[in-house]
């Protein structure tokens, strides 16, 4: 399966869950900061735009990256996307075991098993060496003739 070696891929399947997720979570915190307190209304909905769009802008960011990575199949691009992930990875548990609402542990999850798998996927990118990027390293059988 193609998927399973392309960084492009993952990381724009996470931009996609990442940004929809996040958005989804600013209007649920939109929502709920209106209901309980109507003081704080305009700036809780401003803090979580300001939050939807930074996300939205961080993904789009790594997505880039994780398509520069594997189109050039630079191992420098390869380690950036390392660090990128790992953020978004330690964020995302950070997250998850801190969570207001159901759908926040959603996303926080969401975010972690992407952030593992784009992970992987650029663990083995740079582990490639700007090669080609294979399941298990074969060993070519060399036929002895008599």
């Amino acid at each position: 399966m193609k998927i399973r070696y392309q960084t492009g891929i993952v990381t724009l399947i996470q931009f996609i869950v990442g940004a929809t997720l996040g958005f989804a979570n600013g209007i649920v915190s939109s929502v709920s900061g209106c209901t309980n307190h109507g003081t704080d209304c305009v700036s809780n909905t401003l803090v979580s735009l300001t939050l939807i769009i930074l996300t939205a802008i961080w993904f789009a960011f790594v997505a880039a990256l994780g398509y520069a990575a594997q189109d050039r199949r630079s191992r420098r691009l390869a380690r950036f996307l390392l660090v990128a992930e790992a953020a978004i990875t330690i964020v995302a548990l950070y997250d998850a075991v801190h969570y207001p609402n159901f759908l926040s542990l959603i996303t926080s999850l969401a975010d972690f098993c992407l952030g593992l798998w784009a992970l992987l996927l650029a663990y083995r990118l740079n582990r490639a060496n700007g090669g080609r990027i294979t399941a298990q390293p074969r060993k070519r059988q060399r036929h002895h003739t008599l």
